[in-house]
């Protein structure tokens, strides 16, 4: 009877290792939602046109907290989030901006004329110039700016009914 060799097994732990690899890289540690290299920074200045064909300024509500809120109308987390949004949207402490990200400018009027529109402004980042200065990973993805132009929060992902007064409170109050 022969022995099997070392090298017939190799496959197999390669197999095994890709599989690790993979597993963790799905369920292991994750980035937190807060983190961000832009926090402690000033937001960046958007040089893109709004969807009533407009520059947007957030210089403008510099002195007010602002909540900037990257979304889509192709995205399904992005509407389920909407609703959050409507809520936020009503505070009159907070800013509410949008940032159509990477969107047809079409689709995203329906999108907003279906489902109301809770923002101040809403940016069109059709190329994703916007989204890079802020670091977007994905959307829905939402950044808080303090009242001198800080960045202090990002909040990665849908936001949903218990997050609104978190948020709220955040953007009013700081960290």
């Amino acid at each position: 009877m022969k022995t099997p060799k070392i090298w017939a097994f190799l496959p197999f732990a390669l197999f095994i290792g890709l599989f690790a690899m993979f597993a963790f890289g799905m369920w292991g540690n994750r980035v937190s939602k807060e983190t961000s290299p832009l926090i402690g920074q000033p937001a960046p200045t958007l040089q893109i046109f709004t969807i009533d064909n407009q520059i947007m300024d957030l210089g403008k509500y510099r002195g007010r907290p602002i909540i900037v809120n990257f979304f889509a109308s192709w995205c399904a987390p992005c509407r389920a989030e909407h609703p959050s949004l409507l809520q936020i949207g009503h505070d009159e402490s907070v800013v509410l901006i949008g940032i159509a990200y990477r969107d047809n400018p079409t689709n995203n009027r329906n999108y907003i004329e279906q489902l109301g529109n809770p923002f101040a402004q809403i940016g069109l980042d059709l190329q994703g110039a916007a989204g890079a200065s802020f670091g977007l990973s994905g959307v829905p993805e939402t950044y808080i700016i303090d009242k001198a132009g800080i960045i202090i929060y990002k909040h990665k992902g849908e936001i949903t009914a218990g997050d609104v007064p978190k948020l709220i409170r955040i953007a009013v109050r700081g960290q």
